[in-house]
């Protein structure tokens, strides 16, 4: 059988590096400096606003979070509602931000939220 890594070997790209382990334990000093595209997918509200904690910071300009179980019944209402601590934390988190959550339509019942990091002049913030 051929091993995960090798989708990577075949057009010279970098692997993803695996930190195992808790989010508070992993996250603060497994991420790097900056980071272009992030996909949270951790289904719980203290795991999801760890993971903002750590990550918003070091997201540079215009990066890209994708957030799993983000549902958002009011504009997408076929959405899995399961894990409906997702979209509470994304939203604490994000409250008094520039940036904020926006649910995205997919087929079926996907529940999927995205947010680019606001691309303004101060800083990658606008006032």
């Amino acid at each position: 059988a051929e091993r995960p890594d090798s989708n990577y070997r075949r057009p010279s790209l970098r692997p993803p590096v695996i930190h195992r382990g808790w989010f508070d334990d992993t996250l603060p000093r497994g991420l790097p400096a900056q980071v272009a595209f992030a996909y949270l997918d951790s289904d719980f509200y203290g795991s999801i606003r760890t993971s903002w904690v750590h990550l918003y910071p070091r997201l540079s300009s215009g990066a890209i979070v994708l957030v799993d179980d983000y549902c958002d019944p009011d504009r997408n209402p076929r959405a899995w509602a399961g894990l409906p601590a997702v979209k509470l934390a994304c939203d604490a988190f994000l409250a008094g931000k520039a940036e904020s959550m926006t649910a995205v339509p997919g087929c079926g019942d996907l529940a999927m939220g995205f947010l680019r990091r606001d691309a303004g002049p101060a800083g990658g913030r606008t006032a």
